[in-house]
């Protein structure tokens, strides 16, 4: 029984741990202000300025690196909104990027999602 009770306080330390550090890997090193805002297990909001001397395709190519694809859409992926999707662990999941930048390129808006697909006619991405 304390080996039970043990075994499910190990377990949810590790999940308490890899829940509070999720969104940090999106943040470029040396941005200004970081703030993250963790809306269950599903959502991220991730706010930062670009550190000195990077631009939106440093951001982009950053991005590029950690397995994020691009997605192109003709009338909203302009100068200020980039989104991007990249497969989960498992093959059900997949996480969504959606970035908002300012006017200045300098103000980073990022919310990331996570879609699942429940069966052939529910699908993501």
């Amino acid at each position: 029984m304390l080996a039970v009770l043990l075994l499910t306080l190990l377990c949810g330390v590790g999940s308490l741990r890899v829940w509070s550090n999720q969104g940090w890997h999106l943040v470029m090193r040396g941005a200004g202000d970081p703030q993250i805002d963790r809306r269950g297990v599903f959502r991220l909001h991730i706010t930062y300025q670009l550190p000195p001397q990077q631009t939106r395709h440093d951001l982009r190519a950053f991005l590029l690196r950690q397995g994020w694809k691009r997605l192109a859409f003709s009338n909203l992926d302009r100068e200020t909104v980039m989104t991007f999707v990249r497969p989960s662990g498992y093959s059900q999941m997949r996480e969504i990027l959606v970035i908002t930048m300012d006017r200045s390129h300098r103000n980073v808006d990022m919310h990331v999602g996570r879609c699942v697909t429940i069966s052939t006619w529910v699908n993501c991405i």
